[in-house]
């Protein structure tokens, strides 16, 4: 078994992954038990709990094997600001590649040595691999294109192994440490949601994300939580569309003006029939500009 080194033409790669928690421990045994499996083994991970309901030290005590840094957060810090906190661990270590992951995923004995055999490759920045349904495994519900923040994903199409991507999910995505070095962490103001887009988009000024079929994660699909509130509902629906208009600020102001169109009931038609928007991102549209101001307006909120 490799121990976080994989000889790839000459070439060796260490592994250091950073995963974010939160109220997910039925999880844990099923992600700790298949990276020990792992014909590759991680040289360190860093597991942020973002202060969970109960504790996982013990879950994670029963894997000595793991080279773990368990630290627990007196908040939760939702994905962006505790993930951020992950990768710079992790970056410290002796490690070439940062895998990115949610601890409510499990991976197949291949997955890391599939992915560091790749993310080798020439120009190849970041990998990411088949992502599954962690119930309904023969769902793949990871887009391996997208036509722009504005415009609806699309799912697989290529029956290509092994392709280029536009667009990987935070939940896992393994990125060369030199390259994070100069792209920057994730945009902490998003704090869930919006975050992986604006990455992929850095990550694809410096080469190309590759979208791997060799090898699976099993993630949850977070619709099919049975226990999430209403109102937990609400505020993620409301942090997203406020995330999306402050990226098209930021990144592609041209937008506004769909936006704007899309606030009068005839062109709104037009704009979903173009498919220029995809229409779940109206939701709120007015709420979502006055959210946006108010983060342009003070981001000491958002950036303390």
């Amino acid at each position: 078994m490799f121990a976080g080194i994989l000889k790839s033409e000459g070439y060796k790669m260490n592994l250091a992954l950073a995963i974010i928690h939160y109220n997910e421990n039925q999880y844990l045994d099923k992600l700790f038990s298949t990276i020990s499996k792992s014909s590759l083994l991680p040289n360190k991970i860093v597991f942020i709990d973002n202060n969970s309901d109960i504790n996982p030290i013990n879950i994670i005590k029963k894997y000595d094997n793991l080279n773990i840094e368990y630290i627990r957060s007196d908040k939760n810090l939702l994905f962006t600001r505790g993930m951020n906190i992950a990768i710079r661990l992790a970056m410290k270590s002796n490690a070439d590649v940062i895998g990115i992951m949610n601890s409510d995923m499990y991976v197949q004995n291949n997955t890391f040595e599939e992915i560091i055999k790749h993310i080798n490759g020439p120009n190849i920045v970041a990998v990411t691999p088949n992502i599954r349904n962690i119930i309904n495994t023969k769902d793949i519900f990871c887009p391996i294109k997208y036509t722009g923040i504005f415009k609806k994903s699309s799912y697989p199409q290529s029956n290509d192994l092994i392709c280029e991507t536009d667009f990987a999910i935070g939940a896992s995505l393994f990125v060369k440490k030199d390259i994070l070095e100069k792209t920057g962490l994730f945009y902490e103001p998003y704090l869930h949601g919006t975050d992986d887009f604006e990455m992929c988009d850095k990550l694809r000024k410096y080469g190309k994300i590759l979208y791997i079929k060799t090898t699976n994660i099993y993630h949850r699909d977070s619709n099919e939580r049975k226990d999430a509130p209403s109102k937990k509902n609400e505020f993620f629906e409301k942090l997203h569309n406020k995330n999306w208009y402050i990226y098209c600020l930021r990144n592609k102001p041209t937008a506004i003006i769909y936006i704007v169109l899309s606030m009068f009931s005839n062109l709104y038609k037009w704009v979903i029939n173009k498919n220029i928007i995809a229409k779940w991102r109206l939701f709120g549209t007015i709420n979502g500009i006055k959210e946006t101001v108010y983060h342009l307006t003070n981001t000491n909120k958002y950036l303390d």
